[in-house]
């Protein structure tokens, strides 16, 4: 199932969901619970005011909830408060230290900010508590990336990858991770297992093209590397290279940044790399300028 269908399928159960727990709520509006996963259905819906008044509702019935709090704390950060959201989550597992939703919400809070250290002590913790769970490991990948620690990122990709073998966005993570090493032919073999467990995505095979090795040992080895990135990219193009420009941006990739930084002409690679891609972008002319020109007196000037 694309990732669409499953975004739409989500969305529907949400709207479902929505007027079976107002009908809760009429019935009895003094359970901390309902207001609290009122308030999670209300933000997947993209309500987040509505949905940090409900979870709040909850939290004045149940001070401790750690639900509620960690329900809060999302909407929270989604409405850009993300100091006041930090503290919340930090309230929650006060009340419960191994809260999933709390420990994994402030950990990718903590990823996107100057706290990727502390994200790495949640999800260590996670995995502590739920070994078994593939995202927390997902998670624990995620954040020794934000870290800049490579070998562990990779180590616990594999480690989501093997409890969730079907996952395509870690396979293609893991890619990343492993191309970052410098380990190229595995994360190729990596890239390739994710377009193939994700058949709508076939550039992902391809996404290990722009990469490109950080040192090389001599000058015969990187005439080596540009003769067979030009080799591989011939290769790609033989085999009916797919793409949807729509996807621009999630799957798209671009000339390795250090092709310009050996001292030689690098127009024809670039040129291959915008072979693959051309044919399947809208190939639009340009509007014509309606250009209105200035009638003059027909005297020259002076």
């Amino acid at each position: 199932m694309a990732f669409a269908r499953i975004d739409q399928f989500c969305k529907k159960k949400h709207e479902q969901a929505k007027p079976q727990i107002e009908r809760a709520l009429a019935l009895c509006d003094t359970k901390g619970v309902y207001w609290s996963n009122y308030g999670a259905v209300l933000r997947e819906l993209g309500l987040m005011a509505e949905a940090k008044e409900a979870c709040q509702r909850a939290l004045a019935i149940a001070s401790r909830f750690p639900d509620a709090l960690s329900n809060l704390g999302l909407c929270l950060r989604d409405l850009g408060e993300k100091d006041r959201a930090y503290h919340v989550f930090h309230e929650a597992l006060t009340i419960d230290p191994g809260h999933r939703d709390a420990l994994r919400h402030l950990a990718e809070l903590c990823r996107g900010s100057d706290r990727v250290d502390e994200a790495v002590r949640c999800c260590q913790n996670l995995v502590k508590r739920y070994p078994n769970d593939p995202a927390s490991w997902r998670g624990l990948a995620e954040s020794h990336v934000s870290a800049k620690r490579p070998t562990e990122a990779v180590e616990a990709f594999r480690k989501a990858a093997a409890l969730d073998p079907t996952n395509a966005a870690v396979q293609v993570s893991l890619g990343h991770a492993l191309a970052a090493q410098g380990k190229h032919t595995e994360a190729k073999a990596a890239f390739g297992q994710g377009a193939r467990l994700q058949p709508d995505r076939p550039s992902w095979r391809y996404r290990h093209l722009g990469y490109w090795p950080q040192v090389f040992p001599d000058q015969a080895d990187v005439d080596r590397h540009f003769s067979e990135l030009s080799e591989r990219l011939d290769e790609a193009k033989r085999e009916g290279f797919e793409f949807d420009w729509r996807r621009c941006f999630g799957d798209g990739f671009c000339p390795p940044f250090g092709l310009t930084h050996h001292g030689r002409c690098c127009r024809v690679l670039k040129e291959k790399f915008a072979a693959l891609f051309a044919p399947h972008f809208p190939q639009l002319r340009p509007p014509t300028p309606n250009v209105t020109r200035i009638k003059g007196s027909g005297k020259a000037p002076g």
